[in-house]
């Protein structure tokens, strides 16, 4: 955006200005007291006539910042100090310009500014050569350089190109398009230099243009390079990449990251359209499990089609496959609803066996193996076969024990057709054939997530879990009767805890269940998390609500299966929802609906400053910097 004109007003600006007290006025503007025009004269000799250049970085109504390209530096400098027409100035702009001192501030400021010709004044440092690549996410905005309110935009488009094995992504933007073909479209083949600023050590591509990949840049082919050095396109000097690509690995804000392949086999279904479940995120890339075949596919945050807010562990999404320098990754990929991928079939009949291997631990059970339990069962010809299960075929977390008397059913996975049981439960002739000894007692104390339970024939509370109730669902009220069977506690040495706990309450036919028709707002104080697999357990767990009721905050219980639509409310969300009273149960949270997201806290920006161990961010209104540690 060109500068406002200022010789105009030149009385008001004087006037109303402060930043202007202490500058040489432009032409036509006079009327300086003394002491002004003494500050000038110091500040035009001061410097001794040594002039240096920079990049036009800022504008604002009758001033601007001027960033220094041969040192770390950026300068304040004041419209009458420019040589030629205010009203051409543009972000962007190369100059040159002396450095002197305001005596009004001490500061060091910008004066004798003239603008340069493009080219002659470069911020960044360029590749000596050019890389090969493709378009991953195309460029839809040109970001002039003079953008309104000297807001830098970062370019929306990305590159993808691969080095030493390993696959970076680069950012660029329409006015980095060269040649005949402005609009690239992804899976383009392009040639680009690698530049860097040489201040912010910020990555991003310049003079993208379109290539023919059979016969290369201008009809030429373009052999691969072993080494890259950046240099200095207006000077001699050089230096090695090695760090400047650590820092595109390293730094997020950049939007740039690097990944190793996602698997040594070679590429499955290239250019087709699959389905699976994001099972890991970084920073700023990710894997998603295949629903076709054993085996997790890269994908970059960029390649997301919508708010990367959504992406979470578990979130369900079709995307395209596509081959980038020998390796496989998702692109173009969007949600899908809860439930749509389906990675086994299960069988409709039901089968009894016998626990023959349990699963590790009573708590936090975690194996290297992916199904580390075991069951036996009779088939129909008479056959002893076993079967393997993992710790999310169960229905329910409590523990199973060795010889348990289960139902199940069988799942065959879709990818490799190995199958497992799942949808297990505990029979009650277990209780009646094991030799463990069963206690009873009822709820004495109930916390968040646990509680203690009151023995009945003798003093004394032993701890439990609430994984350890035997009902799933089941919502637990302080004098509920149960029984339970006494172990030792894995996580803590020479203590009790109660595991597979048993309501002793009355029977599903007495309870009645009634909806209020009265509605509540409350906040979300616990989310119900996806957890990371695709057989998620979600509508196992229990998330609450803090609501406020006759000037009292109380606290609800809600389930997922309790939530309107197939996106579960985040922490902090306002929700609006009835309560639902059990004659067996305490009341519980129904038609959750969310009314308002929690607001995103987060903010963009630009690094304005770096010093040894902290710096400053200018936000993207360029009317604010905020300090930041390193740390």
């Amino acid at each position: 955006m060109a500068a406002k004109q200022n010789s105009g007003n030149s009385n008001h600006l004087l006037e109303s200005d402060p930043a202007i007290i202490s500058f040489q006025p432009a032409n036509g503007i006079g009327n300086l007291n003394n002491s002004s025009q003494e500050l000038i004269n110091a500040k035009s000799s001061s410097m001794n006539g040594h002039r240096e250049t920079g990049i036009i970085e800022k504008l604002l109504k009758s001033y601007g910042f001027i960033q220094c390209c041969d040192r770390e530096g950026r300068l304040f400098f004041h419209f009458s100090q420019y040589n030629g027409d205010v009203n051409n100035i543009k972000i962007g702009e190369p100059v040159e310009f002396e450095e002197s001192i305001d005596k009004r501030t001490g500061k060091p400021i910008a004066v004798s500014i003239v603008s340069k010709p493009n080219r002659t004044v470069n911020n960044e440092v360029y590749s000596e050569a050019k890389f090969m690549g493709r378009v991953t996410v195309e460029s839809k905005v040109q970001n002039d350089k003079s953008s309104a309110n000297g807001v830098r935009v970062v370019p929306d488009g990305r590159l993808t190109y691969e080095r030493s094995g390993e696959v970076f992504y680069i950012p660029y933007g329409m006015e980095d398009v060269i040649g005949g073909k402005k609009q690239l479209q992804v899976g383009d083949p392009i040639s680009f230099y690698v530049a860097a600023d040489k201040n912010s050590q910020y990555i991003r591509a310049r003079e993208v243009e379109l290539v023919n990949v059979s016969h290369g840049e201008n009809g030429g082919s373009i052999s691969p390079r072993n080494h890259l050095k950046l240099v200095n396109s207006n000077s001699n000097s050089s230096y090695s990449s090695s760090s400047t690509a650590s820092a595109v690995a390293a730094n997020a804000t950049n939007n740039n990251c690097s990944s190793s392949s996602a698997s040594a086999n070679s590429p499955v279904g290239v250019g087709t359209v699959q389905q699976g479940v994001v099972c890991s995120l970084k920073e700023t890339f990710g894997f998603i499990e295949r629903s076709d075949i054993v085996r997790q596919i890269f994908f970059h945050f960029s390649e997301f089609r919508g708010d990367t807010e959504e992406l979470k562990p578990g979130l369900e999404v079709q995307f395209d496959v596509q081959e980038r320098n020998g390796k496989e990754v998702a692109t173009r990929i969007t949600k899908l609803s809860y439930g749509t991928v389906q990675f086994d079939d299960i069988s409709a009949e039901k089968y009894i066996g016998r626990v023959i291997k349990p699963l590790p631990g009573a708590r936090g059970r975690k194996s290297s193996e992916p199904f580390p339990g075991k069951l036996i069962y009779d088939t129909h010809d008479g056959l002893a076969t076993e079967i393997p299960f993992g710790d999310r075929d169960q229905k329910g977390e409590f523990t199973l024990l060795m010889s348990d008397i289960v139902n199940f059913q069988i799942a065959t996975d879709r990818r490799d057709k190995l199958q497992r049981a799942t949808n297990i439960e505990l029979l009650d002739q277990s209780f009646v054939r094991s030799k463990e000894r069963r206690e009873v007692g009822s709820i004495h104390t109930l916390k968040e997530a646990y509680g203690f339970i009151k023995y009945l024939d003798h003093e004394g509370t032993v701890f439990f879990h609430f994984s350890e109730v035997m009902k799933v669902h089941a919502e637990l009220c302080v004098g509920d009767e149960v029984e339970f069977t006494i172990v030792n506690d894995p996580n803590e040495k020479d203590k009790d805890m109660a595991i597979r706990i048993k309501l002793m309450t009355a029977s599903p036919s007495q309870s009645k269940e009634m909806v209020s028709e009265k509605s509540y707002t409350g906040t979300v104080q616990k989310e119900i998390v996806v957890l990371n697999s695709p057989r998620d357990d979600s509508a196992h767990q229990i998330g609450t609500i803090t609501y406020d009721e006759d000037n009292q905050v109380k606290t609800v219980q809600y389930r997922s299966k309790d939530v309107v639509g197939s996106k579960l409310p985040d922490k902090g969300d306002k929700v609006e929802f009835h309560m639902m009273d059990s004659d067996d149960s305490r009341p519980t949270a129904v038609m959750v609906k969310v009314i308002t997201a929690k607001s995103n806290s987060k903010h963009r920006g630009f690094i304005a400053t770096l010093k040894e161990r902290y710096g400053f961010i200018e936000n993207e209104a360029h009317d604010k910097e905020v300090f930041f540690s390193f740390r």
